[in-house]
């Protein structure tokens, strides 16, 4: 340090950075849901998150049964995918007529499924061009919106016969202050077109400068030309300020495109117009039931002058009717992810841009049980409602169950999500036994499919509180859910370095085998986690292994650790990438590890009487030598001696320009 001369203020820059920790109890699950988005991670953050999304239990899945498992022994945060075929899963609809017959709304449900028949639809008037509407489950989950309007911010674009061809609406909430003005020209001959769209205003109520005008050029209006206008101007496709609605002129192609058209007051795209109160808008941003389906020709398209009537419903109410779940075309792709089409994220393939995912499970992946649909409940009767009555029941539909899968798939499956795991390197796989697996034997033998370390096995499967008394009060779930939460509460209270045994599982009610104390031996020795009953101790899991023959990784506890010491040194030292190769730079990042690696030891997650023995770090023209500096390499060789065994395990870190790599060589040694 520079020792100054003379009385003064003087400053030194310090080095700030320090290697964080990253979180290890956030846990990836992937099954059959009732409703949600479909092949699409989700947050969910609590059991009461998780039904208004996904919906509640059912009688052909173990999802439910899992993450409220998870909810119920600590888990604070997981993410989801609700697994199914994208192709054949469909929203229910309905449509809503107007005064004249015609149809004044047509509405869908929130996501895929079957669920959405049982959603029933009441609408009510509010004037000539205002209505109420009100949305309910039986469950009695239910939304009223009032004082709605179809209003839009529109224009309609003329053919040279006078015919409407072509409407334009206003889609993007940054312009709802401002107009847009509207031209038409002639582009390519007869058959093609130009729009160009002009907002009147550059700034929008923040001051922010709003993108420019935008311009088409040679769009046309046959459905099967490439540059089709509705698909051009999509609200998925590439305008920022509308969509585009094909009104299906009587006149034919191509003398159906739009008459040329300047820009003036009367043929501008008015957004000051655009209700606040706009069905379509309100129902995208708040409505957890139903949205407004988008129009695709003239006869299903609502009119901007047609409000639904209540006297067009059967008896004032109305159900959604048609959608599918998709899982009847359900396969193992649908799951795993691999062979998905190009582009398309599905099941476990879908978790891996969720970087925070510790822990992953897929209880769905288990044969399922047949047990029949849940009887139906009679709906909830609002008190406070009277004038709006209970509705009825909706119509008994068929559930839609996927098929079942062959040994083969089940192992493929599993396999997947190990290699899922591995190949991240971030997180560890929960795996289930068959249900039809109830000795040790047998067990065993399905467990020699595996030798990973990513990966545990727990058995037996576990009786709980069922809400749908699908056989009883009771309901026999794989144990994954339920292990995923004491993995979660354990890194909460005590951090990864605890193995997650010894606990007591909570939410669950008895085991579907009882397993004695020598066929718990022989299991453990073989690497499966064994749960067991003890009086007065509830039921508790005996066994933190994973299926790996390695002895130096045979503990769930130990591949968990390394697995958190690679995560805070990929993230923490990504800033030495592209830095000058030189001893300024392995003295800083030998600093910070070691900062790090001595705040373990400190909180016992490493074992040794002293730091010298606990860990070592070596980045120094010895791991460093000229051949690898000039091969735009950094070595740093670090070593720890985790508690169970008795090992060293050394991780190799090499920082290239494209990044920095982490190498793990374990090194058995012996405690004299």
């Amino acid at each position: 340090m520079f020792a100054p001369s003379t009385p003064g203020v003087r400053f030194e820059w310090a080095d700030s950075r320090v290697l964080e920790g990253v979180r290890t109890d956030v846990a990836g699950f992937v099954g059959i849901a009732a409703r949600g988005p479909v092949q699409e991670p989700v947050r969910v953050e609590s059991w009461g998150q998780f039904v208004s999304i996904f919906g509640g239990h059912l009688s052909h899945a173990y999802l439910a049964y899992a993450v409220e498992g998870f909810f119920v022994n600590g888990g604070r945060a997981c993410w989801v995918v609700r697994a199914a075929d994208p192709q054949t899963a469909t929203p229910a609809t309905v449509d809503l007529l107007d005064g004249r017959g015609r149809l004044g709304l047509r509405l869908e449900a929130s996501s895929p499924g079957a669920w959405g028949r049982q959603v029933s639809i009441l609408v009510g008037r509010q004037g000539r061009e205002r209505f109420s509407l009100g949305v309910r489950l039986p469950s009695g989950e239910s939304e009223t919106w009032l004082d709605l309007t179809l209003a839009v911010a529109s224009l309609d674009l003329f053919d040279a016969d006078g015919q409407p061809t072509l409407r334009l609406e206003a889609y993007d909430p940054r312009v709802l202050d401002h107009a847009v003005a509207v031209s038409v020209e002639p582009a390519g001959g007869s058959a093609e077109f130009t729009l160009e769209l002009d907002p009147e205003l550059r700034q929008d109520r923040d001051g922010s400068e709003l993108l420019g005008s935008e311009s088409f050029v040679g769009l046309s209006m046959h459905p099967e030309h490439p540059r089709y206008a509705p698909r051009m101007l999509a609200a998925d496709g590439v305008s920022r300020y509308v969509t585009a609605i094909d009104l299906s002129s009587p006149t034919r192609f191509p003398d159906n495109l739009p008459a040329p058209l300047r820009p003036s007051h009367e043929a501008g795209l008015g957004l000051l117009r655009n209700d606040p109160r706009n069905v379509r808008n309100l129902l995208a941003e708040g409505s957890q039931l139903v949205r407004v389906s988008a129009a695709s020709s003239k006869a299903s398209m609502p009119d901007r002058d047609s409000t639904p009537d209540p006297n067009w419903l059967p008896q004032g109410r109305t159900w959604l009717t048609g959608g599918s779940d998709g899982l009847a075309t359900l396969s193992s792709v649908h799951l795993s992810g691999s062979g998905a089409p190009l582009g398309a994220l599905w099941g476990f393939a879908a978790l891996e841009s969720v970087d925070e995912i510790g822990i992953v499970a897929a209880p769905d992946i288990m044969p399922r049980p047949d047990v029949g649909a849940p009887p139906r409940q009679a709906a909830e009767v609002n008190c406070h409602c009277l004038e709006d009555p209970a509705p009825e029941q909706p119509p008994v539909a068929p559930i839609e169950v996927p098929p079942p899968f062959s040994p083969v798939q089940l192992d493929v499956l599993q396999s997947a999500l190990i290699q899922h795991c591995q190949t991240l390197g971030d997180r560890v796989a929960i795996l289930d036994p068959l249900p039809n697996l109830v000795t040790p034997q047998q067990v065993t033998e399905w467990r020699q499919q595996f030798d990973n370390s990513y990966a545990a096995l727990y058995f037996p499967w576990l009786d709980v509180p069922d809400p749908l008394r699908l056989a009883g009060l009771l309901h026999r779930v794989p144990p994954s859910g339920h292990m995923a939460g004491i993995y979660a509460r354990g890194d909460r209270e005590e951090g990864v370095q605890r193995p997650p045994a010894n606990q007591r599982i909570e939410g669950t009610r008895d085991l579907a085998v009882i397993v004695d104390e020598i066929d718990h031996g022989y299991l453990n020795s073989v690497g499966i986690n064994v749960i067991r009953a003890f009086p007065g101790r509830g039921l508790r899991v005996m066994g933190a292994r994973t299926l790996s023959s390695d002895t130096s990784l045979r503990f769930v506890n130990v591949r968990r650790l390394l697995i958190l010491i690679r995560e805070v040194l990929d993230q923490g030292l990504q800033w030495a990438v592209l830095e000058p190769n030189e001893p300024a730079l392995w003295e800083a990042i030998e600093r910070l590890t070691e900062s790090y690696l001595h705040r373990l030891w400190r909180q016992g997650a490493l074992d040794g009487a002293n730091r010298d023995q606990a860990y070592y770090v070596r980045c120094n023209e010895v791991t460093n030598p000229p051949e690898e500096v000039a091969a735009g390499r950094l070595i740093c060789e670090i070593g720890v001696l985790l508690p169970p065994p008795a090992e060293f395990v050394v991780i190799r870190i090499g920082r290239s320009e494209a990044g920095v790599e982490i190498l793990q060589v374990t090194q058995e040694t012996r405690r004299g």
